[in-house]
């Protein structure tokens, strides 16, 4: 691969430098005179210009629109993402039947809620030894 790339590049040197010699034997010659009636204008460049505006103006358009739909969809997608997520989380606590109906919800138990009033008991009295150490 490496050597292809290396032709390659030595082929394009090599003309690039016949190219340079050429023009430089012209130039030497003495031949080189710019015709009296030359014309260095590019012709239709109103045109062109018109023409490149308009189109970068609707490739603008379809660009803007693009993105703003793109944006409205990932919302979309997100919201009903979170939608599903929340229904999951509510009916995490219920039993269900085979068929998909709910019979009750499940109760925690007698340990979790115990350890769950503890640590309520625990963030409250570290809270209020720390507002007493503020106000020392």
């Amino acid at each position: 691969m490496i050597y292809v790339i290396l032709i390659i590049f030595f082929t394009s040197l090599v003309s690039i430098i016949f190219m340079i010699a050429r023009k430089l034997v012209v130039l030497g010659n003495g031949n080189c005179s710019i015709p009296d009636n030359a014309s260095f204008e590019v012709p239709y460049v109103e045109e062109t210009k018109n023409f490149l505006g308009e189109s970068i103006k609707k490739l603008e358009h379809v660009a803007l629109v693009f993105i703003i739909r793109f944006l409205i969809q990932t919302k979309n997608f997100f919201q009903n993402m979170i939608e599903d997520m929340k229904n999951v989380l509510r009916n995490l606590h219920f039993k269900k039947y085979p068929n998909g109906e709910l019979i009750e919800k499940i109760e925690n138990s007698k340990l979790l809620k115990m350890t769950n009033r503890y640590r309520r008991k625990i963030k409250d009295i570290t809270r209020q030894v720390k507002k007493e150490e503020k106000n020392m």
